[in-house]
């Protein structure tokens, strides 16, 4: 949405009128244009299953191939996805907040709260709420 919708919108909801059609609604949206939005969100949910099956589909066809699967690049000797992909895959399964044990042996370690920061994916200031406590 560009800014000028957004600020039609919200001048719309402040005057009572619904926020994409601009007739007298109650809500910020009128019961034709929740229709519609409810109607867009079940072809969507379709339109979503069909992307779904479709990526399922080629995903199969890249490993019939000895492609992988998800970009279609050579995979590693011995496995199934490349390097990036399984690069990928692998800092996924990390776990996205770091235990508070991990981030004290860091800091223990010397290196800066800016450091350890980069090295467990938090902010500075997430990393010195874990140096602090205790």
């Amino acid at each position: 949405m560009t800014r000028d919708t957004t600020r039609i919108r919200r001048e719309r909801r402040q005057r009572g009128l619904c926020s994409r059609c601009g007739q007298p609604s109650p809500t910020y949206r009128c019961k034709a244009c929740t229709a519609r939005h409810v109607e867009l969100s079940r072809t969507s949910d379709a339109h979503r299953e069909g992307m779904r099956a479709a990526q399922n589909r080629l995903q199969g066809e890249r490993r019939a191939h000895g492609l992988c699967p998800r970009c279609g690049g050579s995979p590693i000797p011995g496995k199934v996805t490349c390097e990036a992909c399984l690069d990928r895959i692998q800092r996924r399964r990390q776990p996205k907040v770091p235990r508070r044990e991990q981030i004290l042996a860091l800091l223990g370690q010397g290196l800066s709260q800016a450091e350890v920061a980069r090295r467990v994916g938090l902010t500075s200031h997430r990393a010195s709420l874990g140096a602090n406590e205790g």
